[in-house]
């Protein structure tokens, strides 16, 4: 936490692109995330961390996401991280573990986009 920034968003804020490199590791605490992925554009709640998958496979994103404004949200340098992270174990470990732990609650409340076309009650909608 000491080498996070922490933000509100006054307009859109860009986050990651679609398949560029990741330079930046996100959380939002509150407000609303802006998802477009493969042609979709959806919605997440805050809670969560965004670029957390680029970030632990060393991959480029895999969505260009932004935040609404008034939202509020923590980042890092990527390249501070992975510095930290060479520097000591017990740190990698636990930021793999606070990513891990995000991506099961994540993968918990998805919804494939078929069943969804027949199980509409899956889906999380948010107020925009």
């Amino acid at each position: 936490m000491n080498h996070a920034n922490r933000r509100i968003a006054d307009d859109i804020v860009p986050l990651t692109s679609e398949e560029a490199p990741l330079t930046r590791l996100f959380y939002v605490i509150s407000g609303t995330t802006i998802v477009d992925k493969n042609g979709d554009r959806f919605e997440r709640p805050a809670g969560a961390f965004v670029g957390e998958v680029a970030y632990l496979t060393g991959q480029r994103a895999s969505a260009t996401t932004m935040l609404a404004p008034g939202s509020e949200f923590l980042e890092w340098s990527a390249s501070d991280l992975a510095l930290m992270s060479a520097r000591s174990s017990r740190f990698k470990l636990a930021l793999e573990a606070v990513l891990s732990l995000d991506l099961a609650r994540k993968m918990s409340t998805s919804v494939a986009p078929m069943e969804a076309t027949w199980r509409p009650e899956l889906t999380v909608v948010t107020e925009t």
